[in-house]
């Protein structure tokens, strides 16, 4: 098989692509880019040729001018790339938009994402979660993953509230949740752990057991983030006899406001809140 190799002027086709592909013919390619650049006949096709070299901001006016965006121009050379697709990318209870490149279906190698398909949508999953068979068989790799991230509203603190239970997190939700703060929920201990390592919250509120698991040990993560000195609210469906080794470590190291049973008056949350975030 013969080794695939990038031509001298690589760039400037690309760039004839892009001007292709935005309507414009291929014998009007050096008029548009003198015009852009107020360049000579000459000195334009020297460019377009690849005589002489591209400054990235002659490059990036040139797109610009055909209503182009950066990422779709560089997306035009990505041969590698069998697919790609808009999905959504969830994370507990956030959910995002990003671009994702598939690999061949004939791929073998496991990738830490996959993407799946649910009611005519691609979504991506991390590969260890995925437990139904039908989407076990259905899932492809996913070589690479271009997010769109929200807007963060600048000055609001964040709280991750974590329960398996969805009624409780989106009633903890109503009660905390008066503008101030960005609020994320998540129904599992490895989702909330993934969140952490991407960017820790202000403060948390957790279900003491979830799953099978105590937060025991997400408690010590958020101690050693960069965030360490979050708020930790613990709550528990179980008060009576959970007063272990690991309860009582984490209410003397690791300072735990709580643990409190559930169900838990709204105004006792609420109250800690806002003792940890005046207004």
């Amino acid at each position: 098989m013969e080794e695939e190799t990038k031509s001298d002027n690589w760039l400037g086709e690309m760039l004839a692509k892009a001007l292709i592909v935005k309507g414009i013919p291929k014998q009007k390619h050096i008029a548009h880019i003198g015009r852009v650049l107020e360049l000579t006949t000459a000195a334009a096709h020297k460019k377009l040729t690849g005589s002489t070299k591209w400054e990235v901001s002659q490059l990036v006016k040139v797109v610009h001018s055909i209503g182009m965006e950066m990422s779709e121009f560089f997306e035009l050379y990505s041969p590698s790339h069998s697919e790609i697709h808009e999905a959504l990318w969830s994370e507990g209870n956030t959910t995002l938009k990003c671009k994702i490149y598939l690999s061949p279906e004939t791929s073998d190698e496991k990738t830490e994402y996959s993407a799946v398909k649910i009611n005519d949508e691609w979504c991506v999953i991390h590969t260890d979660d995925i437990r139904d068979e039908y989407l076990v068989e259905s899932k492809r790799n996913i070589e690479s993953i271009v997010i769109h991230p929200r807007k963060i509203e600048i000055g609001k603190s964040s709280i991750a509230i974590l329960d398996d239970d969805k009624n409780i997190v989106d009633s903890i939700k109503e009660i905390i949740n008066d503008g101030r703060f960005i609020v994320d929920g998540f129904y599992s201990i490895d989702d909330l752990s993934r969140a952490i390592d991407k960017s820790a919250y202000d403060a948390y509120i957790l279900d003491w057991v979830v799953g099978d698991k105590t937060v025991f040990d997400t408690i010590k993560k958020i101690r050693q983030s960069q965030k360490r000195n979050s708020m930790i609210l613990v709550l528990t469906g179980q008060l009576e006899g959970i007063i272990d080794e690991e309860i009582s470590i984490s209410i003397n190291d690791y300072d735990i406001v709580g643990p409190f049973e559930k169900p838990i008056k709204g105004s006792l949350i609420k109250s800690n809140i806002d003792k940890f975030f005046p207004k």
